[in-house]
Formats: C-alpha cells, structure tokens, sequence
C-alpha cells in the first residue's frame, strides 16, 4: 500500500475511497450477474457461485489501493462488514429484498443468508483484521489471508459449480461431493494462489510448496465438511496449516 498522490496524504480519504469503490465493483458484477439469471443464460447454481468466486478477490486484490496507515484494516472491513449487516437483517426478515434473495440463496428463502453466505463474509472480516496485507511487499509480508481467500473463492466455488455439472464419481462422508469437483477445488485454489501471490509481488518460488501442500489438505477438508460449514472450515485449515 502506498499513498496516491490524488489524495494529498489524506490516507483516511484515500482508503474510504477504496471501500466505496469495492462495493461499487461487487454490486456492478451483482447486477450483471442477475442480468445473466434473468436471461437464464446460466443456472441459478452457477451464477450464485460466480459471486462467491468474484467478490473475495474483488476485496482483497483492492488493498493494494490503501494507504500505508495502521487504520486501513480497520477501514477496509467497512466492505464485509456491510455486506454481514444486510445478510443478517434480510435473513431474520427485519429487511426485505427478493431480487437480492433470489440471486445469493439457493433455495430461495431468506434464512438460508444466515447460514454459508453470512459466515463467508465474517470470515473476510476476521481474516482482514488478523492477514491484512502491506504493500509494498517485505519480509514481514504474510500472504496467509491472500491464499485463504483464494482457496475459497477459487477452489471452493469452482468445486460446486463442477460437482454439481458433472453427475459422477459421487461420495459422501457428511455431504455429498464427487471427484471432479474436489479436482476443480484442488486446481482453483492453487492457481487462484498463485495468481494472488503475483498481483501482491510476493515470489512464487518461495510459497511454491507450501501452497500446493495446503491447497491438497483444504481440498481433502472440504471434501469431508459438513453440509454449508466449508465457509468456515477452509479458510479455519488453511490459517493453521500456514503457521504449520
């Protein structure tokens, strides 16, 4: 993170600033996204995933925009922490908002919010306070938070979407899973790794790895994850395995 000279060492400005245009970025892909369902372009399944799979990386590839000042963890989670807010009051029914259940939730129904969808986003909450990245990239760097949200954007959003396509080679342990989607979880989450690493100029040779090696055990852990819980489960495996 550095300070962009537009702002005038305002860092406070300049980090509102990147939350505003965060949620702009989300909302815009939310909208085009149900534009896509509408059309029936894509299934329900598909484009509810592809927001899982976009909106992590929208987030946590911004904080390269921050300014270098203690508060923009602090400020930066205004982004998921909204986003908690919403799921929170539309899923107890406090607000309402059908368009928006249609596009997040599965089955339709508002309470399903307070399940795998709101744990997503407090997971990007505690993760941002405890991971968040500086740039530019030092020795200090912990690129822990970064390929906690690859692996579950990519790895775990990619899994569903080709699980749920490809009708064969089913399992279950306390859900029903299939290999080629624990396959697409295992190739997402490492080139979604990867590509993370390079966009924050950490070097690829020095994580090479310890990346492919987590990304086969939160592939394994979701695999055996109970129904709605890898939301937890995968970023929970892959903080431990880092300090491992």
């Amino acid at each position: 993170m550095a300070e962009i000279a537009f702002f005038n060492g305002n860092t406070v400005l300049q980090d509102i600033t990147m939350v505003v245009l965060t949620i702009v970025a989300i909302q815009v892909f939310i909208m085009i996204n149900d534009i896509i369902k509408k059309k029936q372009l894509l299934s329900t399944t598909v484009t509810r995933k592809f927001i899982h799979i976009v909106a992590a990386p929208i987030y946590v590839f911004m904080w390269v925009f921050y300014s270098s000042s203690s508060s923009s963890k602090y400020i930066a989670i205004i982004v998921p922490s909204l986003f908690a807010i919403q799921f929170t009051l539309i899923g107890l029914g406090i607000m309402k908002n059908e368009p928006f259940v249609q596009t997040m939730s599965r089955s339709g129904n508002p309470k399903e919010l307070l399940r795998g969808t709101l744990f997503y986003a407090i997971v990007m909450i505690i993760l941002t306070l405890l991971f968040f990245i500086d740039t530019p990239i030092t020795s200090n760097s912990n690129p822990v938070a970064l390929i906690a949200f690859m692996t579950l954007a990519f790895g775990d959003g990619f899994a569903d979407i080709v699980g749920r396509s490809v009708d064969k080679m089913k399992f279950k342990v306390f859900s029903e899973k299939s290999i080629p989607g624990s396959m697409a979880m295992l190739i997402g989450s490492i080139l979604g790794s990867y590509l993370g690493l390079v966009i924050f100029g950490f070097s690829l040779s020095d994580y090479f790895t310890m990346i492919l090696v987590i990304c086969v055990i939160a592939t394994i852990i979701e695999a055996i994850s109970p129904k709605e819980t890898d939301n937890i489960t995968i970023p929970l495996v892959v903080v431990i395995l880092s300090f491992i």
